[in-house]
């Protein structure tokens, strides 16, 4: 009778439908459609992905806080094609504002350029200073451009210079402010200087992220929308609130919030330090 009830169902849709959709064969793949591209895509996003968490995990910088900058170094124009295709897949993925295909070592490698002054002393003489002053002046672009020729073996040219690799010491020093990881062929390198509005966006993540565990602790569904009291003695906290009030009640659901105002006694309460800040939080049910 089941199996009756089911064949009229689907028959009523599609009149060459089989007699039981449990004695049907398997759907076959049709390799037409198969976007081997898109694919191959997808799985470089996700690579540097990985690549930016771990680069987050070893400068300590939670995924919550939004960075700058992201320096991706790929193995081909191919790829760094896929990287501009899919760039608003991956900064969502590491929660990073900008973008840029480069040299991504060179975000986390500051290179320091000297001429080798028992080579070139005797002949340049007296412009070997020159030289020198030359080469501390290179903005951090021109000496990673310069240390590279110098380590691929080719000539250079600076300023008039004419220079051999073994005319020039290069010393490498980390950057601050700056993080990478690297796998293969792939670099990626974070930014991690803050500015004050990018400080104020992580904490309200943050806080959201403690919003969300509040409303767990209450019992609340995944669906319930709340009405949501935030307070304390907490400026730094309560001015991100303000300026992303509306992220912040899209993500937690709450139709209503409410600043430093007294909540009903029926709410749910929590009571957590955020960035070294005491906030209140209470929510129901709206």
């Amino acid at each position: 009778m089941a199996e009756e009830i089911n064949r009229n169902l689907v028959a009523g849709v599609d009149t060459n439908a089989p007699e039981s959709v449990h004695l049907a064969r398997w759907p076959e793949a049709d390799a037409a459609l198969i976007d081997s591209e898109q694919i191959a895509a997808m799985r470089l996003v996700q690579q540097l992905a990985s690549l930016g968490r771990a680069a987050r995990s070893k400068a300590g910088v939670k995924v919550r806080q939004p960075l700058p900058e992201v320096l991706v170094g790929v193995g081909s124009p191919q790829e760094a094609a896929q990287v501009e295709r899919y760039q608003a897949m991956l900064l969502d993925e590491i929660n990073v504002k900008q973008l840029t295909l480069a040299d991504a070592s060179a975000a986390v490698v500051r290179y320091v350029i000297k001429p080798n002054l028992p080579v070139l002393g005797p002949r340049l003489g007296k412009d070997v200073g020159r030289l020198r002053n030359t080469l501390a002046a290179l903005d951090a672009e021109m000496a990673a451009q310069v240390a590279t020729a110098a380590r691929a073996g080719e000539p250079i040219e600076v300023e008039g210079f004419e220079l051999q690799p073994d005319d020039l010491l290069i010393e490498t020093r980390k950057r601050e402010g700056a993080t990478a990881a690297q796998e293969g062929q792939y670099t990626v390198a974070l930014i991690t200087d803050l500015t004050p509005a990018l400080e104020q966006e992580g904490l309200a993540r943050e806080l959201v992220h403690r919003i969300q565990g509040a409303r767990r602790h209450a019992g609340f569904e995944i669906a319930d929308r709340i009405d949501l009291w935030i307070g304390g003695d907490a400026p730094a906290a309560l001015a991100a609130v303000k300026t992303h009030a509306a992220y912040l009640q899209a993500e937690t659901l709450a139709l209503a919030l409410h600043l430093n105002a007294s909540a009903p006694d029926d709410a749910s309460r929590v009571e957590e330090e955020v960035d070294g800040e005491p906030v209140r939080f209470a929510l129901r049910r709206h």
